[in-house]
C-alpha cells in the first residue's frame, strides 16, 4: 500500500509523508493483530500438533480477548479511513451493534434495514423520490 502512494502518478513529498504514515500505520497494525494470525495458523487453519497434545514445551496460543479484537479492528478502519479521506474527502462509518441478545439482535437490526428498503421501493414504485419523507421510529 505505501509504495502505491509514493508511486502514484503526480506524487509529491505530501504523498511520500502521507506514505510514511501510512506505512508506520500498517506496522502498528501487524504487531497489534499477532495474535490473530497466531490463532488463525495454530488452532482454526492448521491443527497444530504439539498445541494438540499439549506436548512438554509447547507454546500456548496469544491470549485473544473482545478488547484486543476491538482494538485491531479499529486500527483497520483507522488506516482504511486515512487513505479514503485522502483520497475521496470522505470517511465511512464503522459501528458495533453491541447487545445482551447477541444473534438475535442481530437479525432484528436487519430486519429493520430490509423493512426500510421495501418501504422506500414502495414509495418510489408510487413516484414519491423525496428523502426526507421517512419519520424516526425511534
Amino acid at each position: 500500500m505505501p509504495d502505491l502512494i509514493k508511486n502514484k502518478e503526480g506524487g509529491d513529498s505530501e504523498d511520500i509523508l502521507f506514505s510514511t504514515e501510512i506505512e508506520n500505520d500498517l506496522n502498528e497494525l501487524m504487531d497489534l493483530a499477532e495474535f490473530c494470525r497466531d490463532w488463525r495458523n495454530r488452532k482454526i487453519s492448521h491443527k497444530d500438533y504439539e498445541l494438540s497434545i499439549k506436548m512438554d514445551g509447547f507454546k500456548p496460543l496469544k491470549t485473544a480477548t473482545r478488547q484486543k479484537l476491538r482494538i485491531t479492528i479499529e486500527k483497520i478502519h483507522s488506516i482504511f479511513n486515512k487513505i479514503k479521506f485522502k483520497y475521496f474527502g470522505s470517511t465511512m462509518a464503522f459501528d458495533w451493534i453491541e447487545s445482551e441478545n447477541g444473534a438475535i439482535s442481530l437479525l432484528y437490526f436487519l430486519e429493520s434495514g430490509i423493512r426500510f428498503e421495501n418501504e422506500l421501493k414502495e414509495k418510489r414504485m408510487k413516484g414519491d423520490w423525496q428523502k426526507d419523507n421517512f419519520k424516526s421510529r425511534v
